[in-house]
């Protein structure tokens, strides 16, 4: 049985799964150094709304809080309720994903990977044992892209999905110029957690973004957490504790 607790974060008041808080906490860093105006979010990957809630607190007129797993997805409406939020964040439970056109969404087989009671773990790519399962609908990310005439400040953190979403095409590279700032999570698909290993796609992504007018920065690594983090002129970095075979990098950037 996990216990639901209540923590004011940055004068947000969040309900999380055993003291999960930190995950929230960590995410709402990604986007304090932030200047720009919100206005539009979307926000993939929302968890319990710590961001959602966040840009919201900030003036951002719409947020849109994407978040496929039903617990977490539970409690993101609960905080949004609590908080007062109903008239600028608007929850969906979807997984993000490619799907054909003529299936906006459709049901897929949701594999939850949860390491130390991790409630951010949640992946369709994920391989491994299963710890939950459920089924959820996904959304094609070119179909949500369409949807909205621009957005401001795009959040994607998916758990090793971001490498089927950034499939360079020309329709998506015309999509993306409606996106004025992203905060992307970047895993590497390792055997051990989704049964291939494709060690390049962090680098082709990363480049791809970058001739698509996102701005690259060095990446350090941070051997101490066996991790990868991103600097850059907006963002405080991040560095998160993963184990060792599932590094990230956190890459934000402005369109230039």
């Amino acid at each position: 049985m996990r216990r639901i607790i209540a923590k004011d974060v940055e004068g947000i008041m969040l309900w999380a799964p055993d003291n999960e808080h930190w995950i929230a906490e960590t995410a709402i860093d990604g986007v304090k150094e932030f200047h720009g105006r919100f206005g539009i979010v979307v926000d993939i990957g929302a968890h319990i709304g710590g961001v959602a809630l966040y840009a919201a607190k900030q003036g951002a007129t719409f947020v849109y809080a994407i978040e496929p797993a039903p617990l977490n997805y539970f409690l993101l409406t609960w905080n949004i309720m609590q908080n007062r939020m109903e008239s600028s964040v608007f929850p969906l439970p979807y997984a993000i994903g490619r799907v054909e056109q003529a299936h906006p969404s459709y049901p897929f087989d949701f594999r939850v990977l949860r390491m130390a009671g991790n409630s951010g773990m949640y992946s369709l790519q994920y391989k491994g044992t299963v710890q939950e399962a459920a089924s959820v609908p996904v959304l094609d990310f070119e179909a949500l892209l369409r949807r909205l005439p621009c957005v401001n400040y795009l959040k994607i953190d998916i758990e090793g999905g971001e490498y089927e979403i950034f499939q360079p095409s020309a329709e998506l590279s015309a999509l993306l110029r409606r996106v004025e700032y992203m905060n992307l999570e970047l895993h590497t698909l390792d055997a051990a957690f989704f049964g291939e290993s494709e060690g390049d796609e962090m680098e082709r992504t990363i480049t791809w973004l970058y001739h698509q007018g996102f701005q690259d920065h060095p990446i350090e690594k941070c051997l101490r957490r066996k991790c990868i983090r991103s600097f850059n002129k907006h963002f405080t970095p991040i560095c998160e504790s993963h184990i060792e075979a599932h590094t990230c990098n956190i890459l934000g950037g402005r369109r230039v």
